[in-house]
């Protein structure tokens, strides 16, 4: 798994400090043996998968065939009513390919959900 992600983390490039997050928990009925499950991610955004939506949370989605897109998914603000996401500059598919379903947006921008 770690060989397929070139041995680096497949949402920011990091190529230190690898861990393997399982998009599905185990103790969820994740596996440990199902590939299009798991990806490779650096410390800190590994940590970001389990971080509380108000901090920025980042999401993971499996595309299939060892490719997932990423998206930074921030808490309800005041007066929106509900949850925005911010797509970082470095979020793309594992091929290096940002997936046509998830648009680009800007530093400055964000995008309802």
């Amino acid at each position: 798994m770690l060989a397929r992600a070139r041995w680096s983390c497949q949402a920011c490039g990091l190529r230190r400090r690898l861990e393997v997050h399982h998009i599905i928990k185990r103790s969820q009925g994740g596996s440990d043996f199902d590939l299009n499950a798991l990806v490779a991610l650096c410390r800190s955004c590994h940590e970001q998968t389990d971080a509380p939506y108000d901090r920025g949370k980042l999401v993971v989605t499996p595309l299939g065939l060892g490719q997932f897109a990423f998206e930074m998914v921030e808490g309800v603000r005041k007066g929106l009513g509900r949850a925005t996401a911010r797509l970082p500059t470095w979020a793309k598919s594992a091929a290096g390919q940002r997936p046509p379903s998830l648009p680009m947006v800007g530093t400055d921008e964000v995008a309802r959900v």
